[in-house]
C-alpha cells in the first residue's frame, strides 16, 4: 500500500472495513490490537491504521508497536494469538504528523477468535462502526454463509402449529427425494415429519422444528 493510498483511507474516515487506533488518549496493548484484527477478519476484512485518531488526525504509532513492523515480529504475534492463525500484511508509512502502521487484514472464511477465546465482529451502529461479541449461535451453521445467523439454534417461543407454513414441508419432501434421503419421511404427515426431524420431541413439542 502506498502513502497516497493510506492518506486516502484516512481522509475517508472509519468504515466497516477501516479502523483507526490512536494512542493520544490512552495506549492499547497487544490484546486490544489482536481483538481489533479479529473483529475486521470476521466481517469483511479490512485495514487497521495504528497512529490515527478517531477524528482522522495523525498522531503516530508509539515506538512499542513500531518495533514490531517486520514479518517476524508483529505479523508473527498476530498468528500466534489468533485461532485459526490469521495472516496479516504490515507496512510502515512516514506521514505528516507521525508514522502510521498499516495492517491489511484478510476476510476469514471461518470464524476466528483470539487465543484467549474472544470472538468479535464489526457492525455499523448509530454512532459509527464498532466491534461486538459474536456468539456461537450467531455464527454460520451448516447451511449458513459467513455473517449469517444460524436461526435453527434458537428455540421458538409464543408460537403455535398454525404459524408454520405447509409449503416448507413440501419443499423439505422434494429436497429429501432429490438428495435420496430417508424416504420414510415422505410418507409422514406434516406434524409427524416435524417430530421426526432433528430436535423434534413428540413428548414436549417446544423446539425450533416443532413449536408449541
Amino acid at each position: 500500500m502506498t502513502d497516497e493510498e493510506v492518506q486516502t483511507l484516512i481522509a475517508g474516515g472509519e468504515t466497516l472495513t477501516v479502523e483507526f487506533k490512536g494512542k493520544e488518549r490512552s495506549a492499547f496493548n497487544d490484546r486490544d490490537l489482536v481483538e481489533a484484527i479479529v473483529c475486521l477478519a470476521n466481517t469483511q476484512g479490512g485495514t487497521l491504521l495504528i497512529g490515527v485518531e478517531d477524528d482522522r488526525r495523525i498522531t503516530g504509532a508509539r515506538l512499542r508497536h513500531r518495533d514490531r513492523t517486520d514479518e517476524a515480529t508483529l505479523a508473527a504475534m498476530v498468528r500466534s494469538r489468533t485461532v485459526p492463525p490469521l495472516e496479516v500484511r504490515v507496512s510502515e508509512h512516514a506521514l505528516t504528523g507521525g508514522t502510521v502502521l498499516v495492517l491489511e487484514i484478510p476476510r476469514s472464511m471461518n470464524p476466528v477468535a483470539t487465543s484467549e477465546g474472544t470472538c468479535v465482529r464489526r457492525v455499523v451502529a448509530a454512532h459509527g462502526p464498532e466491534c461486538l461479541p459474536w456468539f456461537p449461535h450467531q455464527q454460520p451453521g451448516g447451511a449458513g454463509g459467513l455473517g449469517t445467523e444460524d436461526l435453527s439454534a434458537h428455540a421458538l417461543t409464543n408460537t403455535a402449529w398454525a404459524d408454520l407454513d405447509p409449503l416448507h414441508f413440501e419443499r423439505a419432501r422434494r429436497l429429501i427425494a432429490a438428495l435420496q434421503g430417508d424416504r420414510a419421511l415422505l410418507e409422514l404427515s406434516d406434524e409427524d415429519m416435524a417430530k421426526a426431524l432433528p430436535g423434534g420431541q413428540p413428548a414436549r413439542p417446544c423446539c425450533a422444528f416443532y413449536p408449541e
